[in-house]
């Protein structure tokens, strides 16, 4: 049996000006909430998840672990420290959970 290794790594997004990121992977158990709060602004996503924008969280937490999230983390370098780390210890993180409760 294999290791199985966090998927993430480096990228670049362009708004205007690009900005290299890296990125690193959300654990299942911490997607639901995530995805939620993505179908209820991305309208045009919504036909792509077997569950209704509008569903309780337990819909959710039923499909997270098939759908990949990630965290961005502003800067180029690649940290093999924040693939260990726990994605809630990030200021992102919390940014991201006041977007969910909003």
């Amino acid at each position: 049996m294999g290791v199985e290794h966090p998927r993430g790594g480096r990228a670049a997004i362009k708004h205007g000006r690009q900005s290299e990121v890296h990125l690193v992977e959300v654990p299942p158990e911490a997607r639901a909430a995530v995805i939620k709060a993505y179908l209820a602004r991305a309208i045009d996503a919504r036909p792509h998840f077997p569950v209704a924008w509008d569903a309780p969280i337990e819909a959710f937490e039923r499909i997270a672990s098939t759908y990949p999230v990630f965290r961005i983390e502003a800067g180029a370098c690649w940290r093999r420290d924040s693939l260990t780390t726990d994605w809630r210890d990030s200021v992102e993180a919390d940014r991201l959970d006041s977007l969910i409760t909003e």
